[in-house]
């Protein structure tokens, strides 16, 4: 079923699968591609992608669903995304630059991932298979994403470059033990080089427990006991402000917003 057509009870159901792959998934293209996949799927999108950015801005992986090709992307005129604090939507934009990029992009909603303390980067989604806009319920879904999707990546991001780093040393000392095997006469250089890759590997795991603590705390807040309740709270109290069950009173937004 659609998830334009779905009731709130589905939208939990796709929000809590979406948390699952989060909370299991540390390798960047597995955590991504299946985080794609679950949404151009669940809500019948005919293409997705998630465009990743360095501290400097530059494109650093285009992960996508529904492409034929790896879109490339003008790292200047993606630019003009990065400060927006909310998620953008074709139909609603006035003629603007904004605009004129996601009619080039083809993209009908442009998610910005972020977290506290740095810009990860974009999720561009296309159009609906059936045609049909973009609902409150997508949306919505999208903007509770957002954020927690932008901690995974940056966890996964930060894992693969701790397991990188450590294949690159691994790989520096079986080549500095080969070479003390079979040169004698280097012994004294190559105790030297071993000495630096130690403090080197020292310093790799300072870097994995810390990102191992990092793991443990994201796993804690994705799990079944906090996300299932708290996502039925975020979707029954949005209803409510929405006044799909009725009117309600100004005194009683003002307690539901608080």
């Amino acid at each position: 079923m659609a998830l334009h057509s779905q009731s709130p009870h589905t939208v939990q159901g796709l929000l809590y699968n979406l948390a699952t792959i989060m909370a299991s998934s540390l390798y960047l293209e597995d955590l991504v591609h299946r985080l794609l996949h679950e949404l151009v799927f669940t809500m019948r999108i005919t293409r997705g992608a998630f465009v990743l950015i360095t501290e400097k801005g530059k494109i650093y992986e285009v992960m996508h669903e529904g492409y034929v090709l790896t879109p490339e992307f003008d790292e200047k005129e993606i630019k003009i995304f990065f400060d927006q604090e909310k998620s953008l939507v074709f139909e609603k934009l006035t003629d603007s630059r904004l605009k004129n990029v996601m009619r080039k992009l083809d993209a009908s909603v442009v998610v910005r991932l972020h977290t506290e303390a740095e810009f990860v980067g974009l999720l561009i989604l296309g159009k609906k298979l059936t045609g049909v806009r973009y609902t409150p319920y997508d949306l919505q879904v999208l903007d509770i994403l957002s954020p927690e999707a932008a901690v995974a990546i940056q966890n996964a991001r930060s894992f693969e470059e701790i397991r990188r780093f450590n294949q690159t040393l691994e790989e520096k000392i079986s080549k500095a033990t080969d070479e003390l095997r079979n040169a004698n006469e280097e012994v004294y250089k190559k105790n030297v080089e071993l000495a630096r890759v130690s403090s080197q590997l020292s310093k790799a795991n300072d870097k994995l427990k810390s990102l191992d603590k990092l793991k443990d705390e994201f796993l804690s807040l994705a799990s079944h006991e906090l996300r299932t309740p708290m996502t039925a709270i975020k979707s029954y109290i949005w209803m409510v402000l929405k006044e799909e069950g009725g009117k309600i009173t100004e005194k009683q937004t003002n307690y539901l917003n608080r």
